[in-house]
């Protein structure tokens, strides 16, 4: 039932007539699934390597090594949808008039978020999001150690540790995907504790 209200999205009135049941009965029990999942996120959302010692195997291809040397994520924002009163319509309207909250979300080279702001709303610009998870929740948010840095969308700062795009140019995928290699100095890779050049038991370079 939690997953189908949510996977669509579904009012509570519509899993009334669904699932023949008391909408007191479905909102009490949406609500407990809901909390212990929120608790679940203490333990799921967070780095695998808090220390971001290790060099993840996407970085091995080719299309990525040396460019992303020392990448460790990527950090953008999302809108979701969603309804609110109208004394905060104004508020919650985005760029796109439509109502909504600023979701901040940080994720590693295996599409795991590793850090979730919620609640901001949606005619909040990305930065101020950004801030807020900085100060506010600079305990909880994994920080880019010295030399690691994440790769950050248009709207965030581009400052040591957090790398935004050259904001001269226009990317687009199609146009990266047909690309020829880049060309210049590249550097070899270094190895891994994948890579049969290094002796087992010997550390790798990171």
């Amino acid at each position: 039932m939690f997953l189908w209200i949510v996977g669509a999205p579904q009012p509570i009135r519509q899993a009334e007539d669904r699932f023949r049941r008391s909408m007191e009965t479905i909102s009490r029990t949406f609500n407990s699934v809901l909390t212990s999942i929120l608790r679940l996120a203490h333990h799921m959302i967070k780095p695998r390597d808090p220390d971001f010692t290790e060099v993840h195997p996407t970085l091995d291809n080719p299309n990525f090594w040396p460019h992303f040397k020392n990448c460790i994520g990527a950090i953008d924002g999302t809108h979701v949808k969603l309804v609110v009163g109208k004394s905060k319509r104004i508020q919650y309207l985005n760029r796109n008039n439509e109502t909504s909250q600023n979701v901040h979300a940080v994720c590693d080279f295996d599409m795991r978020f590793t850090f979730v702001l919620s609640g901001w709303p949606g005619s909040v610009h990305d930065m101020r999001v950004f801030k807020d998870a900085m100060t506010t929740y600079g305990h909880k948010f994994p920080h880019p150690p010295p030399g690691k840095y994440y790769k950050v969308d248009a709207g965030y700062p581009n400052r040591l540790g957090y790398l935004s795009h050259y904001r001269c140019k226009r990317y687009h995928v199609e146009q990266w995907k047909n690309a020829p290699m880049p060309q210049g100095i590249v550097t070899p890779r270094p190895p891994t504790p994948h890579s049969p050049a290094l002796p087992r038991g010997e550390p790798a370079y990171t």
